[in-house]
């Protein structure tokens, strides 16, 4: 996974992950507005994960299965997503992550059962099963809440109080390089500076997790 990308997942689970299980029954109590932005926040997640175990597959039968999963995480007045408690140790993004490869699974087992004798190609509902507990995500091993805790410790105790507020401007504020640095009252390059710190911080607290 790319190192920013680690940054941003942190990021978002320190800034509160834990706001997300209201989050998603305010959107699914009140429709409208709400529910569309959590539609669209989470809609990278689901394609991410159906690309990712139907990678082979035509972009229109992905599409087919993007759909389904939207359906099953909706339906029954959204009774998967309200499933989502932080407590149990991920993010809303990984929750999300693994229900929609669990509909994957499960969709790939009923197209199989309906083009059964027609000579269509799918590929084997169990195959995926096994593929998905051989290979697990590394956004699982990311996107906890205990882990990133545990980042935020190690940050607290690596840098200075400079190059925690440069943490939170830029990857959870989402601030630019130039508007973080307008906002310390520093050069840009302080900030281009901080930011190479940090990326070192992620790469050596990623592998003493590995080790």
């Amino acid at each position: 996974m790319p190192l920013l990308l680690c940054l941003a997942l942190f990021a978002a689970v320190l800034a509160g992950a834990a706001g997300d299980a209201a989050l998603v029954a305010r959107a699914l109590d009140r429709g409208g507005r709400l529910l569309r932005q959590l539609v669209e926040r989470l809609m990278p997640v689901v394609r991410a994960r159906v690309r990712r175990r139907l990678g082979g597959w035509s972009p229109a039968v992905r599409e087919d299965a993007v759909q389904e999963v939207w359906l099953a995480l909706l339906s029954d007045d959204g009774k998967a997503l309200r499933g989502f408690d932080p407590k149990h140790g991920r993010t809303l993004e990984g929750f999300v992550g693994m229900v929609a490869e669990r509909h994957v699974i499960d969709w790939v087992r009923r197209q199989q059962a309906a083009k059964r004798g027609g000579g269509a190609q799918f590929t084997d509902a169990r195959a995926l099963e096994r593929r998905a507990a051989a290979a697990p995500d590394p956004e699982d091993a990311l996107m906890t809440v205990d882990l990133a805790a545990a980042f935020g410790r190690h940050l607290e105790q690596a840098l200075p109080e400079i190059g925690l507020l440069v943490f939170r401007l830029m990857y959870t504020d989402r601030l630019t390089p130039a508007s973080a640095a307008e906002a310390l009252g520093v050069k840009k390059q302080v900030v281009y500076n901080w930011q190479h710190r940090i990326r070192g911080e992620v790469r050596a607290f990623l592998a003493a997790q590995a080790a």
